[in-house]
């Protein structure tokens, strides 16, 4: 039976004149397999950067007050275009990975599992070196389809009937200043009773963020004020200067 195999594959190998590839193709095309792989790792650990850098510079110093609680709070400020890019280059990865030459031999966990945790460690690396804030400074500033993190934080202080207000000011003045809000919309704040946080100073260009009450179309009573810029953090980068444009 062995012999009577052997037979038939010989004559097929003759007949269809089958020669075998040179080593170097193969080789060839397991590096190209590795080279996916290890770009799709870059690729998902730069959206891992940018994740992290928009994490850290929203407001989880008054989630509570903007979403109610920290999950609310994390599914409102989290970058889904980001988010998606990850989750595409893991699966990238995986499957680049399962097609080295001795990928087939481990499970999908294992392989989803090396992929993930190469993303991560190496975004969190990449984060650290300053990365995600570079990345999406310059994304804001060349590509004008997206929006960045700022222009999330700005909508989430515009709004104004729900009791957020942010701005630059205009002019202080006793018991109150006027503000230009990111919509160059003129409001008047009341100070009288605010908790003005030690960090921020009533100046005249000075941009913060208010939590309080719409007395009216224009006025605005304050309970709370906190500086725009959360400390430790580089001023960020915005479409229009010093506004992001808001909608």
């Amino acid at each position: 039976m062995k012999k009577e195999i052997t037979s038939q594959v010989l004559e097929k190998i003759k007949k269809e004149d089958i020669r075998p590839e040179a080593k170097w193709k193969f080789l060839l095309k397991d590096y190209f397999v590795w080279g996916l792989f290890v770009s799709s790792i870059i690729i998902g650990a730069l959206a891992v950067a940018v994740i992290i850098f928009g994490i850290k510079i929203s407001d989880w110093d008054m989630y509570d007050r903007l979403a109610g609680g920290p999950i609310k709070f994390l599914i409102m400020t989290l970058s889904y275009f980001w988010l998606l890019i990850f989750v595409a280059f893991i699966l990238v990865a995986y499957y680049n990975l399962k097609h080295t030459k001795k990928g087939y031999k481990y499970s999908i966990f294992t392989v989803i599992s090396i992929s993930l945790l190469a993303t991560l460690l190496l975004g969190g690396f990449t984060y650290s070196v300053g990365l995600g804030e570079k990345l999406e400074n310059n994304l804001v500033k060349r590509a004008h389809f997206y929006k960045g993190v700022e222009h999330k934080r700005q909508k989430m202080w515009n709004r104004a009937e729900e009791g957020f207000l942010s701005g630059r000011i205009l002019e202080v003045r006793e018991g109150g200043f006027d503000l230009e809000d990111v919509k160059r919309a003129r409001w008047q704040i009341l100070t009288e009773k605010a908790d003005i946080m030690p960090m921020v100073i009533l100046k005249d260009g000075n941009r913060i963020r208010i939590w309080g009450e719409k007395v009216n179309s224009s006025t605005f009573k304050a309970h709370k004020i906190i500086p725009w810029q959360k400390p430790g953090l580089r001023k960020p980068t915005c479409l229009g200067g010093e506004f992001c444009k808001v909608k």
